[in-house]
């Protein structure tokens, strides 16, 4: 997908953590990280957003990306079309992680206007969900026509920690 100038962005950084931080852990989260990043990637093709890995300088990291969403012009409000390409992006994570018999998902934070939408444990990224949904209905809310509240929400940063399953799980 080609990037139009003329139409707002939403920029993610995303960046798949391990829960501890032995070596077995960190080679887990770079698996995950690139199990969800090829996944990203397919699923960009019928999306509004680019991903590309970005450069660390740390030798075997490749745990963070970079997630650009285009907002296709239409009569939505930039808020709720900010709030749901992270929304989106994460239930795509969410289906990701479920699917794999090897791998769950910890914890889930995003940081976006300022503030820090957190949760633990498997069901994190649902419970993150709906805090965001929560942010969305508020923000508008407050100020429907804000400009300078969307240019804040472009900047969000997105924390998935993960870990192995555990065979009860």
């Amino acid at each position: 997908m080609t990037m139009q100038p003329d139409f707002p962005q939403l920029k993610i950084e995303l960046d798949i953590v391990p829960e501890g931080q032995n070596r077995q852990d960190r080679a887990l989260s770079k698996d995950a990280g690139h199990t969800i990043f090829t996944y990203l990637k397919e699923q960009s093709k019928n999306q509004n957003y680019t991903i590309e890995p970005v450069y660390t300088g740390t030798l075997g990291a490749g745990n963070e990306f970079l997630v650009l969403w285009q907002f296709v012009h239409d009569n939505q409000e930039l808020v709720i079309a900010a709030f749901g390409g992270v929304i989106a992006l994460l239930k795509m994570i969410h289906t990701k992680i479920r699917s794999n018999k090897n791998l769950s998902c910890t914890g889930t934070t995003v940081e976006v206007l300022d503030k820090k939408i957190a949760a633990q444990g498997a069901a994190s990224i649902d419970e993150v969900i709906v805090k965001l949904e929560e942010e969305c209905r508020r923000q508008i809310e407050v100020k429907k026509s804000d400009g300078t509240r969307v240019s804040r929400i472009a900047e969000t940063k997105i924390i998935i920690e993960v870990a192995k399953r555990s065979d009860n799980a």
